[in-house]
């Protein structure tokens, strides 16, 4: 679970939240994120083609594991500043 702004932590009582949910908050995942080439990477290209899947052209340079991230397209975003795959319940909530 990402902690949507590390400001929410303040809004929270403490036992809704584990010590690792407490400990892990949005800027921490985002410094993390960014310290990883495969995902930043992965950031760099969803900022730069929006919603709309990257073409092979625009791939064929990129690294394997970026290509594979990209078969899950319409599942990524960018919240917060963290990359994250969204699933959608069969109400086409998301969760």
């Amino acid at each position: 679970m990402i902690i949507e702004e590390d400001e929410h932590l303040n809004n929270v009582e403490g036992d809704q939240l584990s010590a690792d949910q407490q400990a892990i908050q949005c800027s921490d995942w985002e410094k993390s994120q960014d310290a990883d080439p495969v995902i930043n990477r992965l950031k760099v290209l969803m900022e730069e083609v929006g919603r709309v899947a990257p073409n092979t052209v625009q791939l064929r340079s990129k690294l394997a594991e970026v290509k594979s991230l990209c078969q899950h397209w319409n599942l990524l975003e960018i919240i917060y500043g963290v990359a994250t795959q969204t699933m959608r319940d069969q109400t086409g909530r998301k969760t």
